[in-house]
């Protein structure tokens, strides 16, 4: 018996469980996020036509 872990309770797993799904889903938004943007039917055709935010280029352009 000596040199072995006790097993975690349940509750212990289940919040890691939890936690390592979290971070799954947090890692992979990056490629969700365009993703439910083509479904919405949301383009770049579309975005570049807005002529609302025409006065913040300036500061679009300076980010990028």
């Amino acid at each position: 018996m000596r040199g072995e872990t006790p097993a975690q309770p349940p509750a212990v797993r289940m919040e890691n469980l939890v936690l390592g799904g979290l971070a799954a889903v947090l890692a992979s938004s990056c490629c969700l996020g365009p993703l439910v943007l083509v479904l919405l039917d949301v383009s770049g055709a579309w975005i570049s036509n807005l002529t609302r935010l025409e006065p913040d280029r300036p500061f679009f352009l300076g980010a990028r």
